[in-house]
């Protein structure tokens, strides 16, 4: 189960258990640069993002091996789009690939027709007749734009969670994140953790480059820590030149990590 919630809105789960954050529409006002908008995408003015229990992490057992039961699928990281009906047609890769779906399929978080969502998609690796394929699951994927202390409303939180990887995608759009954060059930159903994303501070170099200083922001909020779940994010990288370099520091259980990222042609 998953409530996404940037204050007024609530997001149920999808079947299976797949399902992830909205992308509801987004510019870069953190980074003090000028925003923009992709066609069919509502505004969005919160600055955190509320959640409670994730979509499973994949094992290598799972897909890997090639004898699993899970080994005809492929996972991809893109963007989904919604027809006319709010209905998830198809997806586009970050490679560009264009991938349409045999069987549309709703979700709540993609409730707005015409319109597009980041996501991480498994699918069957053959097409058929028509050239279509299988859906698997579907799971949006949170996108965090970063924002300034002075805009928040109280203390940001620094609480721990498990850092796995980062890596660029395909297109160079964004910088994404495999974090494993830790969940359990509570009887307290408004328990929610929230998660977010801080600029620091901005350094601009001599040679006419910058270093944008990110820090992720993480509040436990009283949820139980009794299992983990792994959580894909993504922050854009649009607006950055070649050369800016984005630090990005988080707290993990096993201390602080800074991981840095340079913008190549």
């Amino acid at each position: 189960m998953l409530n996404y919630s940037p204050f007024n809105q609530h997001i149920t789960p999808s079947p299976r258990g797949g399902t992830g954050w909205g992308l509801p529409g987004w510019g870069l006002p953190g980074w003090g640069l000028p925003g923009w908008g992709l066609p069919g995408l509502p505004g969005f003015s919160g600055l955190l993002f509320l959640l409670f229990m994730l979509f499973s992490a994949c094992t290598s057992s799972d897909y890997d091996t090639g004898d699993g039961k899970y080994s005809y699928l492929i996972g991809e990281f893109g963007h989904v789009y919604t027809n006319n009906e709010a209905k998830i047609t198809r997806l586009v890769t970050d490679q560009g690939d264009e991938v349409p779906f045999a069987q549309p399929v709703e979700r709540d978080w993609a409730a707005t027709p015409d319109s597009l969502y980041r996501a991480y998609v498994q699918y069957e690796r053959k097409a058929d007749s028509k050239g279509c394929y299988r859906m698997f699951n579907v799971a949006q994927v949170l996108v965090l734009n970063p924002y300034d202390r002075d805009e928040l409303k109280e203390e940001p939180k620094f609480d721990p969670v498990g850092w796995e990887s980062m890596w660029v995608s395909s297109d160079h759009r964004y910088l994404n994140l495999s974090l494993q954060l830790m969940f359990g059930t509570t009887d307290e159903e408004k328990l929610l953790q929230r998660i977010g994303l801080l600029r620091t501070s901005t350094v601009n170099r001599d040679d006419g480059t910058s270093e944008l200083n990110l820090q992720l922001y993480h509040d436990q909020n009283g949820v139980p820590q009794y299992y983990t779940s792994t959580v894909y994010v993504s922050i854009p990288l649009d607006g950055l030149n070649e050369g800016d370099e984005l630090v990005l520091t988080v707290n993990t259980y096993q201390g602080e990590v800074t991981r840095r990222y340079t913008i190549s042609p």
